[in-house]
């Protein structure tokens, strides 16, 4: 039994052509379309509709997922509080309260000053000065310079100190963004980055030697940021939200 020609531009017939023209390209006689079966015209649809019907459930699983993702992020920002008046910016840090920086608390772990190890502290007004001033500070994820979510000389990051440290509040577009902006909006919605670190300007620092919570310290009594980043392996512990 012989079917009518098939429209070669029907879905579930490419596979058919292209066995005709690498049939022709070998030498080998060509395949009259009048010899196909039913048998194999049914295969072919078959075929095709397996292959759209799994096109569908994949892009079902990742609308399923993307919603998914938006979901988490809303509620880690009804958590967190958003400020009026920025319809477009995600702000962090505004009800849940996230430090940058903790004053007189010794670091979980040795910095090396003048080839000697101590444990670290920041004086409670050792950053009086430097947030009185516009000096720029970026936001990173992790230290990484090639990550910057936010930067204070945009506006995009607070810095203000109370009796715990130096508090901070960032914002990230609601939606959209680089990539950097788009890992921390994912991160922070999945319960990541609940700490922060900091770099200080070196040459600008200033230390002493003193006591702190029955510990020996190198304590910073002045200096100036150079960078903040979100991290989820601080040299403070206390910075965890």
């Amino acid at each position: 039994m012989t079917i009518a020609p098939p429209n070669p531009l029907a879905n579930g017939f490419y596979p058919y052509w292209d066995r005709i023209k690498a049939d022709r390209l070998r030498g080998k006689p060509a395949i009259d379309h009048a010899d196909i079966e039913d048998a194999e015209y049914d295969r072919f649809v078959e075929s095709n509709r397996r292959r759209l019907a799994l096109r569908k459930r994949e892009a079902e699983a990742s609308a399923r997922l993307a919603a998914q993702r938006r979901e988490m992020i809303a509620d880690r920002l009804r958590a967190e509080g958003r400020i009026a008046g920025s319809p477009s910016l995600a702000w962090y840090g505004v009800k849940l309260p996230r430090y940058a920086v903790v004053w007189d608390t010794p670091t979980d772990s040795e910095v090396v000053i003048e080839n000697v190890p101590y444990r670290e502290a920041v004086a409670r007004h050792a950053l009086d000065s430097f947030l009185r001033s516009d000096s720029d500070v970026r936001l990173t994820i992790d230290h990484d310079y090639s990550r910057v979510i936010a930067r204070r000389c945009n506006g995009t990051l607070q810095l203000a100190a109370d009796a715990t440290g130096v508090r901070m509040a960032f914002a990230l577009p609601f939606d959209g963004g680089t990539s950097a902006q788009q890992e921390a909006r994912e991160r922070l919605a999945a319960g990541q980055l609940r700490s922060a670190s900091w770099t200080p300007d070196v040459p600008k620092s200033k230390y002493e030697i003193r006591t702190v919570r029955g510990v020996t310290c190198a304590v910073v009594t002045s200096m100036q940021l150079v960078e903040c980043c979100l991290t989820d392996s601080p040299a403070y512990s206390e910075t965890r939200v």
